[in-house]
Parts: C-alpha cells; sequence; structure tokens
C-alpha cells in the first residue's frame, strides 16, 4: 500500500512540474496589476484558468494539478465570479485577451 501511494505522489509530482512549466504567463507588470481583468485571480485559480482556456475538463485540470474534482469546481466558480462571467468558455475568452 505504501508503494502504491509513493508512486502515486510521484507522478502527481511530475504532473505539476510539467504543466509549470507550460503555463504563460497572463499577469502584466505590477505597476499595470490594477486595471488588468485578471488582477484579481491568484496564482492557482491562474493555473486552473489556464486549463479552461485549453479546453480542458475537470478531471484533466484535477489530475495535472494534483487536486481532487471538487477543488476544481471550487476555483472555476471563484474565477466566473471574479471575472464576472456566465460560462468557462468566456472566461477562456478573457484569459486569452489578456495574454
Amino acid at each position: 500500500m505504501r508503494w502504491a501511494a509513493g508512486s502515486t505522489w510521484t507522478r502527481c509530482r511530475a504532473g505539476v512540474r510539467r504543466s509549470r512549466r507550460r503555463l504563460p504567463s497572463p499577469r502584466p507588470a505590477p505597476r499595470a496589476a490594477a486595471a488588468h481583468a485578471l488582477a484579481d485571480v491568484g496564482r492557482r485559480e491562474l493555473e486552473v484558468l489556464s486549463h479552461l482556456a485549453r479546453g480542458h475538463r475537470n478531471r484533466v485540470i484535477a489530475q495535472d494539478l494534483c487536486i481532487s474534482e471538487s477543488t476544481v469546481k471550487f476555483h472555476v466558480a471563484n474565477i466566473l465570479s471574479k471575472l464576472e462571467v456566465g460560462s468557462r468558455g468566456e472566461a477562456a475568452a478573457k484569459f486569452h485577451a489578456a495574454a
């Protein structure tokens, strides 16, 4: 049992490292951040949002970021609220416009 848990963690951590390298950096310079559309979105929410912008489902996002699907749903709800949009597609559009 310990071996299975250890191997899952290793695969999971490797997935996080791989996904972090591919993420675009949509945050602007600090002085312009206040006017930026994504200024209120947190670091982890930006990671989830970048996956949303690529059309990934909650299950794929959860596996790549090593979090549960319910945590992904929580982040998605926060993202939609902070960006004042009604759908994942609208959130993705704002992300692409800011990048």
